[in-house]
């Protein structure tokens, strides 16, 4: 697995939008590669599930993803979805962002901020690949909110794969996913 992660963040000096595409083409495969044989995920109709016995059917089904990098108006609205376990939420920020979330934190122990541990251009973008990949076998429905169009490719390549996911731009998007789920 730290071999598949040092591939996906690329090099140091950072990662311009073509390779991040290239990334995301070859992320199902190495996916597939790393999942296989796994003791928590099981392939079925060409899906992988996750099947760990600590995995409990009251669990959210619903993985949101936000770039906080420039999405800034989801975090707080998401906060009663949330904590009526109707999803999880993983917010990506750059190492130096101010944006709310961080400044101030916000406290919920189901909202988990990632702050990218790396400055380089692209660092938070590289780790929202890298979850959205891993974590779309383990929920039903990923839901990428973020204005970067550049993440299309990864959402493509992730629904030839089987998975439900979408990308959204703002909260009004959002919302209307919510009110269907």
């Amino acid at each position: 697995m730290d071999r598949i992660i040092d591939y996906v963040k690329g090099k140091p000096d950072g990662v311009e939008k073509k390779e991040l595409a290239n990334h995301c083409n070859i992320l199902p495969s190495k996916l597939d590669k790393y999942l296989t044989g796994h003791p928590d995920f099981t392939l079925i109709d060409n899906r992988w599930i996750y099947t760990n016995a600590s995995y409990s059917e009251d669990q959210p089904h619903v993985m949101v993803i936000i770039d906080l990098g420039n999405v800034h108006d989801c975090l707080q609205k998401i906060v009663p979805y949330v904590e009526s376990r109707s999803c999880d939420v993983r917010a990506y920020a750059d190492k130096m962002s101010n944006c709310y979330g961080i400044k101030p934190r916000i406290n919920n122990k189901h909202i988990d901020i990632r702050i990218a541990s790396d400055s380089h251009r692209n660092a938070a973008d590289i780790e929202m690949v890298w979850d959205c990949a891993t974590l779309s076998p383990t929920y039903s429905y990923v839901c990428l909110v973020t204005k970067d169009l550049g993440f299309q490719t990864l959402v493509t390549k992730l629904r030839q794969d089987g998975r439900k996911v979408d990308l959204v731009h703002s909260w009004e998007e959002l919302s209307v996913i919510f009110s269907t789920i």
